[in-house]
């Protein structure tokens, strides 16, 4: 049978050269498995021998192993283009599928395929190899408006009428390449996976869900192709476990490529984080909760300091080190993992330390801490710290 099957995929090579995406793409990787190319709004991989693929694709989605073409598609931006959203809704996901496949001269069904907002200039490519293996992930991010963690409330449920609208503002979408034969079983596995190292990604750089003061593991739009290629070695790998060097290079490549698309599309890379504003802000801190709090416990003199000092003063590295301190054990507090009056002293304790972080002095830690209360909201406490250690840093 897979004889029979290569020489049907063989037979159909001519009506592939025909295709839009040969002529005018450009090409960003070619295997003896795949070829991978960039057409205006497109990314296209060309599977050049059987595949098993699984992917979330609403058009042959599922696992399959006919077919031809990968597809990430930039349906729409990110922002102002209402109009492109309501004519892929009216269009619906069956016909948005067949209008990308005749656009691309490809038969619709032997194509899976992803909608974006991300900008394909923005695409992260990342390979892993070791022995035989090779691994390729090809990522476009964005988390801008829509990175939530899994179980956050949602907006919206389908039903019989569909939904009556949908979230772009935001997705990650995977496209990962492996150039060995995968068992069914095994693929699913490198789905889970690539899925771990996304979230694990988002939790290195600390994005926050936008529905709820968790950090995001995803956002509400993700999508996954993975394909694992066929061949005759008779060797059929039945595992991708995070224990063997597959399940490694799937991780590595899938957080290099998700890291570096994120920095493309949003601008987000891990010197980003260092902001004593962003390690809080999910829990309600903000430049005008600061100001708010400093102009209402210090002089006006103090305040006008500060508020001039503001961006080097949440900037500075002791500072972000005790920001990061304090919603861990903000984190710890809504976790019920700390009962109430524990958690006001940890809080207390840490916002002293803070207050020390600013002034430099840290033999005024238990002077610092009296004029700290145990009574106030977090983020005001945590806000108050810094005009406290001002105040030890400036007397």
């Amino acid at each position: 049978m897979r004889w029979l099957w290569a020489m049907c995929w063989l037979g159909c090579s001519a009506w592939v050269q025909s295709s839009n995406v040969a002529g005018d793409a450009q090409l960003l990787q070619q295997t003896p498995a795949f070829t991978a190319q960039r057409l205006e709004r497109y990314f296209v991989v060309e599977l050049k021998r059987p595949h098993r693929v699984f992917s979330t694709s609403y058009v042959n989605g599922g696992h399959q192993t006919q077919l031809r073409h990968l597809v990430n598609h930039q349906s729409m931006e990110t922002a102002a283009n209402t109009a492109q959203l309501q004519r892929i809704l009216a269009l619906g996901k069956q016909r948005y599928h067949i209008e990308v496949a005749e656009h691309l001269q490809m038969d619709p069904g032997l194509m899976a395929l992803m909608g974006t907002a991300a900008g394909m200039q923005n695409l992260a490519h990342a390979t892993e190899t070791f022995s035989e293996l090779r691994v390729d992930a090809f990522v476009t991010a964005g988390v801008g408006a829509n990175a939530l963690r899994a179980g956050d409330p949602a907006r919206w449920q389908q039903t019989r009428q569909g939904n009556r609208t949908v979230d772009f503002t935001g997705t990650i979408n995977i496209m990962l390449l492996i150039n060995q034969p995968l068992a069914p079983g095994a693929l699913i596995k490198a789905v889970m996976l690539a899925t771990e190292a996304k979230s694990a990604s988002l939790l290195e750089l600390a994005v926050a869900s936008v529905k709820s003061p968790h950090l995001a593991t995803g956002t509400g739009t993700d999508q996954i192709i993975v394909a694992a290629a066929e061949n005759d070695s008779g060797f059929v790998r039945d595992s991708a476990s995070g224990h063997l060097k597959l399940g490694e290079l799937i991780g590595r490549s899938v957080r290099r490529a998700t890291l570096q698309a994120l920095s493309l599309q949003n601008r987000l890379d891990q010197s980003d984080t260092a902001d004593a504003l962003y390690a809080l802000r999910r829990f309600g801190l903000s430049r005008e909760r600061l100001l708010q709090v400093w102009q209402e416990h210090g002089s006006e003199d103090l305040f006008e300091a500060l508020r001039g000092n503001l961006d080097a003063m949440v900037t500075h590295p002791r500072v972000v080190a005790s920001a990061y301190a304090y919603a861990a054990i903000l984190d710890r507090v809504q976790y019920q993992a700390l009962p109430g009056v524990s958690a006001r002293e940890a809080l207390r304790d840490q916002a002293t330390q803070t207050a020390v972080a600013v002034s430099g002095k840290p033999y005024q830690w238990t002077q610092l801490r009296r004029e700290l209360p145990s009574d106030m909201e977090a983020v005001d406490l945590f806000a108050l710290s810094l005009l406290k250690g001002w105040g030890a840093k400036w007397p």
